[in-house]
């Protein structure tokens, strides 16, 4: 009787919970870029962790006081507009009690009577919403690179015998192990062979392309961003600035809404929350800094 062949297919994980789990990622980074841009000082770190969270992802959250507390004490909660203005602004909302806590109340509540409405943009979407296309060039990209990477590596094909196996499994374990030097009989030895792919080598350029889909993310956020890919003499020159003047507006822009909001809390109940940006990208503006004073010193020699 022959002995039944088992051949080992190790698929790997299929693409669709890859790309996801990717996408996943790059979401979480893209929140904690905008969670560190700006601040709620006042604020403790859970009410102001979900502050961002709710302006990232929604782009509204509706703030009412707790009552009877000492000094004033803001509640945000998601809400869902019962009635509207002529100008298609909430006239009262109801607000989502996800937890079915006690002080939040089940009536609905008069704009800037009762609570505040805040917004994370002019255009009252959330920031999600306008980021997420890069996120998904973002995610294909990383695909990209992760089957750019495959495509390119060297397998090794084996004619293998029986009798031969362990010595077979013994040289691969090896290779897996980095080993400089493997020895095998020159009889085994010549049933080795490469199978070169002819992939082109694109990760490099993969690379940049991500890099640059992030930095204008990160450049709708407000925040300047050093490319790492570009050579030093190209950053000490006036382009490292060239969106300067559009990373600034914008960052004024979502700063703007949010202290709209900021004075109408203190306005019309009574509680202080000031916004402050926190400057995540000084980093950036001293390695400028530092690269233009090598220049100049190069050229003065």
């Amino acid at each position: 009787m022959s002995k039944k062949k088992i051949y080992d297919m190790r698929l790997g994980v299929p693409v669709a919970f890859k790309r996801q789990e990717l996408k996943n990622n790059v979401i979480n980074k893209v929140f904690n870029w905008y969670a560190s841009k700006f601040d709620f000082p006042t604020l403790d770190y859970q009410t102001s962790l979900y502050l961002k969270r709710s302006l990232f992802f929604v782009g509204k959250v509706a703030e009412i006081p707790l009552k009877d507390s000492l000094p004033l004490t803001p509640i945000f909660t998601k809400y869902v507009p019962v009635s509207w203005n002529l100008y298609d602004f909430p006239i009262e909302v109801t607000l989502i009690n996800k937890r079915g806590v006690p002080f939040i109340p089940s009536t609905p509540q008069l704009v800037d009577r009762d609570c505040v409405l805040w917004y994370a943009q002019k255009n009252h979407q959330s920031i999600y919403d306008m980021v997420e296309p890069k996120i998904n060039m973002i995610v294909e990209t990383e695909m990209a690179i992760a089957i750019n990477e495959q495509a390119i590596k060297t397998p090794f094909v084996f004619e293998v015998e029986p009798q031969n196996m362990k010595s077979y499994v013994s040289f691969v374990r090896s290779l897996q192990n980095d080993e400089l030097a493997m020895f095998l009989p020159s009889t085994e030895a010549r049933g080795i062979n490469a199978l070169v792919t002819g992939a082109p080598y694109l990760i490099d350029k993969l690379v940049a392309y991500r890099e640059k889909l992030e930095n204008e993310i990160k450049e709708y956020l407000g925040i300047n961003s050093l490319p790492i890919s570009e050579k030093k003499e190209h950053l000490i020159s006036n382009e490292i600035n060239v969106n300067a003047e559009v990373t600034e507006f914008n960052c004024d822009a979502l700063l703007e809404c949010l202290k709209e909001s900021s004075d109408m809390s203190k306005e019309i109940l009574g509680i202080e929350i000031p916004v402050r940006i926190n400057k995540i990208d000084k980093e950036v503006e001293e390695k400028v800094d530092e690269d233009e004073e090598e220049a100049e010193e190069d050229e003065n020699i």
